[in-house]
């Protein structure tokens, strides 16, 4: 099983791999964004992942806004499942995952296997690469992602002069 320990922002692409894991924690700090709205880019795979993780419409409405989710948020909806602090975050993510391993590991590997299958399955049927592929395409060629990534480069220049 892979554990998942969130301590900071993870955004976009380090949401996925965060959701993409079996268990997650989080520091009460941590913050989830799903920001690919925010640049101008489609969210196949995170939105994908989330409907999968959540109701439709919660996974809608983080896809929608690329709103930051705070970590006891997250665990409310059940994306994190366990809240630590800092100090204690790595130690407690070892621990877990010892415990896990200490579980029957045929039982273990057959559990994982088929949650990944399910998962992989659904992939399959749901078109996730073909449609991450097309649409994140059309998004490029529209142009959108690059002005935005140039205003916020602007932004960013002229708040440091």
């Amino acid at each position: 099983p892979l554990v998942a320990a969130v301590n900071g922002v993870a955004a976009g692409g380090g949401f996925v791999t965060a959701l993409l894991c079996d268990i997650r924690l989080a520091v009460p700090e941590a913050r989830l964004i799903m920001l690919e709205i925010n640049i101008g880019l489609p969210c196949m795979l995170g939105s994908f992942l989330l409907a999968q993780e959540l109701f439709w419409s919660r996974a809608k409405e983080m896809v929608l806004s690329g709103r930051d989710i705070e970590a006891r948020e997250a665990k409310h909806m059940g994306i994190v499942h366990d809240i630590v602090e800092p100090d204690k975050l790595a130690a407690r993510g070892l621990a877990l995952a010892r415990e896990l391993a200490a579980k029957p590991p045929h039982a273990m590997r057959l559990n994982i296997q088929r949650f990944r299958h399910m998962r992989r399955r659904a992939m399959e049927d749901n078109k996730v690469f073909e449609a991450l592929e097309t649409y994140q395409g059309e998004a490029i060629a529209s142009g959108e992602p690059q002005r935005v990534m140039a205003e916020f480069l602007a932004k960013r220049a002229a708040r440091k002069n």
